[in-house]
């Protein structure tokens, strides 16, 4: 089975709501399972995705914050009638892989419900 986990925290680089979807996502690989993990970007990769990564895991890292070229090449997609272009979505991995199960963790209130991106 293929699953993608996905963090929508945004406000630090590991927390407990993280320590949780690491346990499933170590028990899952100690399955055989293919485990795809979605994560934001930080200066240090905490040490549990590095372990996860050693056992086999896919880890994906977007950005915690847009620069001005992008967030102006997003405004000209939108204006232009292209929509959210599937090539400037930081989750566009997770259509490529197709994960038979994917878990969200939301560690604060509403960071998914105000994800754009992920809701698509």
């Amino acid at each position: 089975m293929k699953i993608a986990f996905v963090s929508t925290i945004r406000s630090a680089p590991w927390g407990g709501s993280k320590e949780l979807w690491f346990q499933s996502a170590e028990r899952a690989l100690d399955e055989n399972h293919a485990v795809s993990i979605f994560v934001y970007k930080w200066p240090e990769e905490p040490l549990m995705l590095k372990q996860l990564r050693d056992k086999g895991a896919y880890i994906h890292k977007r950005k915690l914050a847009f620069s001005f070229a992008w967030r102006i090449l997003y405004k000209f997609t939108k204006l232009v009638g292209l929509g959210d272009s599937l090539a400037l979505n930081p989750y566009r991995k997770i259509k490529e892989l197709r994960p038979d199960r994917i878990v969200v963790t939301d560690g604060a209130t509403y960071y998914a419900a105000n994800d754009n991106w992920l809701r698509n």
